[in-house]
């Protein structure tokens, strides 16, 4: 019982890594064009990138960080004209054009995480009904923008609240995976929407809940009631 009265920051510690705890249900061959991308990328760019796209001597290419933009025209652009400044040297001419759309492939295929993850703070009446059914009637007391892509239900200052986190998610395109989480009690109110559709959890065991997820890019809200209970 002591964990169930812990605050909102006993949450945040879980909630704060959830990307990190993806875990994979099936592993399946990758499609022919990540496959080849795969190849180049190892052949030309991960002595920089690194073997796992974590970055070295180049930019790490798998976290929310981009600084020269992340849609496939724009890395394309990128891989084909280079930094010359900032040592990377630009390949165009050295590989052709469907062989930087399969290393593009290939990196947005090893995205994993949050993008443009922002958040919502609802006054949640001490009183009411523990659900998320009034959500679009309750007083917004924050709102903002997370800037390194982790989410934190910490923010809010007042003891009752509803918080919302959305944001773009990036999982795994050659994987099934599920979104995770551990060590929370069953009792909390929590329940995550993919591309506007709630997903039903697998059934609570104490200490864990889990969704599965789409593969590629999707859009993911998630929702915590620091005071509700499930109906």
């Amino acid at each position: 019982m002591q964990l169930i009265t812990k605050p909102p920051s006993f949450i945040l510690a879980l909630l704060t890594s959830l990307f990190l705890s993806l875990i994979t249900s099936k592993q399946v061959l990758a499609n022919k064009p990540v496959a080849a991308g795969s190849k180049t990328f190892m052949s030309y760019c991960a002595s920089c990138h690194g073997k796992d796209l974590t970055g070295g001597v180049g930019f790490n290419l798998v976290d929310a960080q981009w600084v020269h933009g992340d849609n496939p025209a724009q890395i394309a652009n990128n891989i084909q004209q280079g930094f010359a400044q900032a040592g990377m040297p630009g390949f165009k001419g050295i590989l052709s054009d469907s062989q930087i759309n399969e290393v593009v492939d290939f990196i947005l295929s090893k995205q994993q995480g949050f993008r443009d993850l922002s958040y919502i703070i609802y006054q949640f009446p001490e009183k009411a009904e523990k659900s998320f059914d009034s959500i679009g009637s309750l007083p917004i007391a924050g709102q903002g923008q997370y800037k390194t892509g982790l989410i934190n239900f910490d923010l809010p200052e007042i003891k009752n609240f509803i918080i919302e986190a959305r944001g773009d998610f990036y999982a795994p395109t050659d994987q099934d995976t599920q979104f995770k989480v551990q060590f929370l009690p069953p009792q909390t109110l929590v329940e995550l929407w993919v591309d506007g559709e709630k997903i039903p959890y697998s059934k609570p065991v104490w200490g864990e809940r889990a969704w599965p997820l789409k593969r590629g890019k999707q859009q993911i809200t998630i929702r915590y009631n620091s005071v509700g209970k499930p109906k």
